[in-house]
């Protein structure tokens, strides 16, 4: 649903789905939308406080008993959580309710030990959003280019799959040490979203 100017939004009281996805926005009452597939800033933050607690307290993780990633299945609370963030982020992207510079403004509110959210442009393997560190926007991804599997088996496993799990080498923003990353890629409109955990 694309909002248009002059719409407002309301939200269907009710739980998260056993997904983890958040309720569809409604045309209604409520806060003014101002320009097309925008919405005010006071909206904006209810939605990244939607995702922080999502993130926080892990309503994914006990939501989905399974998990299936080729042949091997994908159980662990961990994968589930990340997998679902990055889904309904992907969602929120796509509903203009997200955008890039939301993802890496909201690295100066990330409590630590929190999972992020990163973006990078597939074409040209750049950092366009990067949740716990906006300097890094700009910058070759790691996720895609230091792998644990070659760049050429992310890029087939994405365009045949939509989506991949891989793992590498990052410094974990809050310790400063480097870590092996856990992180579910998923592609949509030429750019892989990404979410993952430290070992």
């Amino acid at each position: 649903m694309r909002v248009q100017e002059g719409q407002t939004l309301h939200f269907k009281p009710g739980p998260v789905t056993p997904t983890g996805r958040l309720p569809a926005p409604a045309v209604g009452q409520g806060n003014t939308v101002k320009g097309t597939g925008n919405i005010s800033k006071p909206m904006k933050r209810i939605y990244v406080a939607i995702v922080a607690v999502i993130i926080a307290v892990g309503i994914i993780g006990g939501a989905v008993t399974s998990m299936l990633e080729g042949d091997h299945a994908r159980t662990n609370d961990n994968d589930i959580m990340v997998r679902g963030i990055v889904i309904d982020s992907v969602e929120m992207y796509k509903n203009g309710i997200l955008t890039f510079d939301d993802i890496t403004n909201s690295a100066q509110d990330r409590p630590p030990g929190h999972t992020y959210l990163f973006v990078a442009d597939l074409n040209t393997e750049q950092i366009v959003a990067h949740g716990a560190n906006p300097d890094l926007v700009g910058s070759i991804s790691v996720s895609l280019t230091r792998s644990e599997k070659p760049f050429v088996q992310i890029v087939h496993e994405l365009e045949t799959d939509g989506s991949t799990w891989t793992q590498y080498l990052f410094e974990d923003p809050d310790t400063g040490q480097e870590k092996y990353k856990t992180a579910f890629l998923y592609l949509h409109d030429g750019y892989v979203f990404g979410a993952g955990y430290y070992q």
